[in-house]
């Protein structure tokens, strides 16, 4: 957090401390008198608990500018943490009330996309430590490697599950100031890909001025360089880096040294900023980038929330599903919001009429089975019955046996001779058994009168087609999805238009109620009450009512 030495973290483990404002490079961390090694140091060993705490350190797992990470476990819940140590030794009590403050707040976000912040603290030479919720998982670093470069759809959803952690840590107060993707982590929530971001240990509070130079150099913002006033968009910045990684395969930033890739941010990287051709990236998603990394903070987007809106328009714009629909909509304006929601709307229709084709061509198919089975008990009686036994008619839903027999034999390849050119065959008698090989001629529905056995008749009488059953058969065509979509992206122009108009309001609500979004309808009929409509106050007492 705050007071971490001024090291920057190269891509192979190096790092660099600050000596009278010039940045000078050192060859490991070996060279920090810092007392980075907690097991040899005689403070704590693998194995031992931690003082003053209930947590017990199990095993190193990495090693970075700000500190070390270790494996552990609470000695009493069981339950796996990850433990990471400072190199920050904090020697007077404004340092440590500050390390205090932005912990606390680190332990108050709530959010699926934030690790959680378990337990924090000072050890006793003087080093601040914290404990966090240990992931099962990857992170982006090691997948970027692995996989190179991301499809679209996956990294539109990734980078805005990212926006929506860094924005309920930014509506904490604090600044993550080292967002890269070491630090993205991608676990599995059942049977979905979920980002978390973790590892707080360099945090600023919003509008902080960092004593020292901290942060990663491929993904440092210029105002953590130039120790200027910190606000969300210096996350904004080192997000567009990581972007541009997903999006390409490649680093932004591949200077060999600390001090030319800190010369890179400072001079503008977005001037002469170069997409590879190969890597398919849309024009813009482009602009996008290149706006997160605007050398000036007033050019990027202002918060997480306007970046994952720019997202979520990009993405409409490319024609491109996300792999995450389940994602809430950007906390942005109701009308940018709405507009957003009809265009994934708009992604998804195709692929819902896709899925809906299969499932009517099913039902047809069910349908002419049992057609074709229907047909078979008309015409083969395989045990001859003594006694009448008189068919009824069936709910007048159903069609008869004779109109199933019609609907099947209307064809006229079905109903022609199997032999072209020849005469008809001659009727058989009702009672006579069919003939393997014999062509199939269709039944009237006089003839569905039969003698079964030597004694008494089988009477099937036709039905007459029910009035519900001719009402079915007319042509109904109920509004459609698409159309409501229409409806809504007329009402909203219009209420942008006119935003005083109750009416206008009103048939925004509408549109949405049918799309299924009660509750932006009910803000809408809520703004037209507002305006003087009792029509919306109607409406919405009837939502109320469910």
């Amino acid at each position: 957090m705050p007071g971490v030495p001024a090291l920057c973290e190269t891509s192979d483990g190096s790092a660099q401390p600050e000596a009278d404002g010039v940045p000078t490079p050192i060859a490991s961390y070996a060279d920090l008198d810092l007392g980075d090694e907690p097991e040899s140091s005689g403070a704590i060993r693998l194995g031992d608990t931690m003082p003053g705490t209930r947590l017990r350190v199990l095993e190193r797992l990495s090693d970075g500018a700000a500190g070390v990470v270790f494996r552990g476990e609470h000695v009493e819940l069981g339950r796996p943490v990850a433990i990471k140590i400072l190199r920050r030794v904090v020697r007077c009590d404004e340092d440590r009330e500050r390390f205090l403050a932005e912990a606390r707040l680190a332990t108050s976000i709530d959010s699926p996309h934030v690790v959680d912040v378990i337990d924090f603290g000072q050890l006793p030479d003087g080093r601040l430590w914290y404990a966090m919720g240990l992931l099962d998982g990857d992170a982006l670093a090691d997948v970027l490697e692995r996989e190179g470069r991301l499809p679209l759809a996956r990294a539109f959803s990734l980078l805005r599950m990212a926006c929506k952690g860094l924005a309920a840590t930014h509506a904490k107060g604090m600044v993550h100031c080292d967002v890269k993707p070491q630090n993205l982590v991608l676990v599995q929530r059942g049977r979905r890909e979920q980002l978390v971001v973790v590892d707080f240990g360099i945090a600023h509070a919003i509008g902080a001025r960092p004593p020292t130079i901290c942060g990663t150099p491929e993904y440092i913002s210029p105002e953590q360089i130039d120790r200027s006033e910190l606000d969300p968009r210096t996350d904004v910045y080192a997000l567009g880096c990581c972007a541009y990684e997903m999006l390409t395969g490649r680093l932004l930033v591949e200077e060999t040294t600390v001090e030319r890739a800190v010369t890179r941010h400072l001079e503008g990287i977005e001037h002469g900023l170069m997409f590879p051709v190969d890597a398919g990236v849309p024009d813009c998603v482009e602009a996008l980038v290149r706006r997160c990394l605007a050398r000036d903070p007033a050019k990027r987007p202002a918060s997480m929330a306007e970046l994952e809106a720019a997202l979520c328009e990009a993405q409409i714009a490319c024609g491109i599903a996300s792999t995450r629909e389940d994602l809430e909509l950007p906390e942005v304006d109701r009308v940018r919001r709405d507009g957003i929601a009809i265009g994934f709307a708009g992604l998804l229709a195709p692929r819902r009429r896709r899925v809906g084709g299969r499932a009517a061509f099913g039902a047809a198919l069910s349908a002419m089975a049992a057609t074709a089975l229907t047909v078979l008990a008309l015409h083969v009686d395989p045990e001859p019955m003594s006694r009448t036994l008189e068919v009824a008619p069936s709910e007048a839903t159903q069609p008869s046996a004779a109109a199933l027999l019609a609907a099947v034999t209307e064809k006229p390849e079905l109903a022609r001779p199997a032999n072209r050119g020849q005469a008809e065959p001659a009727a058989r008698p009702v009672d006579a058994q069919p003939v393997i090989g014999e062509p199939f001629a269709p039944l009237p529905e006089a003839a569905l009168v039969r003698t079964v056995g030597a004694s008494e008749p089988l009477v099937a009488t036709p039905r007459a087609p029910a009035r519900t059953h001719r009402a079915a058969q007319r042509k109904v065509v109920a509004p459609t999805r698409i159309d409501q979509r229409k409806a809504k992206q007329l009402a909203a122009r219009e209420v942008r238009r006119d935003p005083a108009s109750a009416r206008a309001h009103v048939r925004l609500g509408d549109a949405l109620r049918g799309l299924g979004r009660t509750q932006a309808a009910a803000r809408q009929y809520r703004e037209a009450s507002r305006l003087g409509s009792r029509a919306a106050e109607r409406k919405l007492r009837a939502l109320a009512r469910g």
